[in-house]
C-alpha cells in the first residue's frame, strides 16, 4: 500500500507533537514531515523526515 504524506508544521509546539505521536501509534501507511523553526524542538526528531524553515515573517526566504 502508498504511504501518505503528511506534513506537520510547527512540530515543536505541544499540539505539533501530540499528533506526531498520535499519528505514529496509528495503523495508516503514512509517511511523517515535520518542519518546525528551530532545530532543537522535539517534533523534528520523532517524524519520519524533518526540515527547518524560516519564519513567516521572512517570506523573501520562501521565494528563493
Amino acid at each position: 500500500m502508498k504511504k501518505i504524506n503528511v506534513l506537520i508544521s510547527g512540530s515543536g509546539s505541544l499540539y505539533g507533537v501530540a499528533i506526531i505521536e498520535s499519528l505514529l501509534r496509528s495503523d495508516l501507511p503514512l509517511n511523517l514531515v515535520a518542519c518546525d523553526i528551530s532545530a532543537r524542538t522535539l517534533g523534528l526528531y520523532l517524524a519520519h523526515q524533518a526540515y527547518i524553515v524560516p519564519p513567516a515573517h521572512q517570506e523573501e526566504l520562501y521565494l528563493t
